[in-house]
């Protein structure tokens, strides 16, 4: 019996090897789930060997005890190889991703348990399946917003048992159209499943569905979570600023039911980007590191404050949103004016630094100004955005 197959996976070709310790039966499943994904053969595809059984870890690339943890098991193990292989080029998106008959593509975005396995299923049949896991979209100039399909099998929960793989065409879900696909929209999801809490009090949720766009700082800061390999980008924050307002936005959509989404898709892909965006203008770049000053006395009044180096930063003229590593920081308040004085100015010191603020936001009833100022700064250096020195 056949016991390997070629599959794409966001563009890149891997050959699934299901050794003899693998059940016939789990064979044809683990085969079947991945059928949506299978290419012809290629050679050099990068091999992910299957086997099956107590003690035999070390002799396959993916070894469980039980046949029926492995169909989990390898979802887990291709997404991470795709991703590997689209760090840096791509932003990718731990998005459910579905298109029109044009090709363009919604990103539903969310966390694991937020519902975009359910979206997938229900909105699937009627618009193409492009993933449920990554939504992978090009940088580069030439191939900028193309999205790579990714049609892995679907996670069905059961109880008391692994998440069974099934593909999308077994649960009846629409394939990809003919055409290059685009990103066209990027939308934060809520989903209230129940309107009880925890404590067991009356909870409203959405009765009808509830959308809003939101500005480009707090959409940067609320993505990252659900980014793969942001800061291996070239520009991060950059490439993520242009993303957001080529698609108009990142709307933010609160429902109930995975049904009420349907009656809003076309609304959320039919405006003009530049009509809908309501993000601004941004500059962005790069903090190196600076040099510290002279050692001195930790006073207020001669104490200065520099940012800390970063990967990148995003300045939307309201809030400043900071790349450090893998860490994204949204300033707001009175911290942006701090850190744009702390970065045009050679190691400011406190009445600089109080003057941006007065500035920026004007003077605190009451007074009180530099202990304000000097909270605040104490913050930014616990939370490492600015150094002091």
């Amino acid at each position: 019996m056949e016991r390997a197959m070629h599959i794409r996976a966001l563009g890149t070709a891997l050959e699934l090897l299901c050794d003899g310790s693998v059940p016939a039966e789990t064979v044809r499943e683990v085969l079947e789930s991945w059928s949506d994904a299978r290419i012809p053969g290629v050679p050099g595809a990068e091999r992910i060997s299957l086997s099956v059984g107590p003690g035999r870890a070390g002799r396959a690339l993916v070894t469980v005890d039980r046949a029926d943890q492995l169909g989990q098991v390898l979802s887990t193990v291709v997404t991470q190889r795709a991703l590997t292989r689209r760090r840096g080029t791509h932003v990718l998106l731990h998005a459910c991703g579905l298109a029109l008959e044009d090709g363009r593509v919604i990103a539903f975005v969310g966390p694991s348990g937020m519902g975009k396995t359910t979206l997938a299923r229900t909105l699937g049949r009627r618009w193409g399946y492009v993933t449920d896991e990554t939504v992978a979209i090009a940088t580069s100039p030439e191939r900028y917003g193309q999205v790579l399909p990714f049609p892995k099998p679907l996670s069905i929960v059961q109880e008391g048992a692994p998440k069974r793989q099934v593909s999308p065409s077994a649960l009846g879900l629409a394939p990809l159209p003919d055409v290059p696909l685009r990103i066209a929209a990027i939308v934060l999801i809520e989903r209230s499943e129940s309107p009880v809490d925890e404590s067991g009090r009356f909870r409203p949720g959405p009765a009808e569905i509830e959308s809003e766009r939101l500005p480009l700082a707090e959409s940067v800061g609320l993505l990252a979570p659900h980014l793969s390999y942001l800061s291996s980008l070239e520009q991060p924050l950059s490439e993520l600023a242009r993303l957001i307002e080529g698609v108009g936005g990142v709307v933010r959509l609160r429902y109930r039911e995975a049904a009420q989404v349907a009656t809003v898709v076309d609304e959320l892909v039919s405006a003009d980007p530049h009509d809908r965006s309501g993000t601004g203008r941004w500059n962005a770049g790069d903090v190196p590191g600076i040099a510290a000053g002279a050692a001195h006395p930790e006073t207020a009044a001669t104490r200065t404050w520099s940012p800390a180096p970063a990967t990148d930063w995003l300045d939307t003229g309201g809030a400043v949103v900071v790349l450090r590593g893998t860490q994204v920081h949204v300033l707001s308040g009175i911290a942006p004016p701090l850190w744009r004085r702390a970065l045009a100015s050679p190691r400011p010191g406190l009445p600089e630094l109080t003057s941006a603020v007065v500035d920026a936001v004007g003077r605190p009833p009451g007074g009180g100004a530099e202990d304000r100022v000097l909270a605040a700064l104490g913050q930014l250096v616990d939370e490492g955005v600015l150094v002091t020195g």
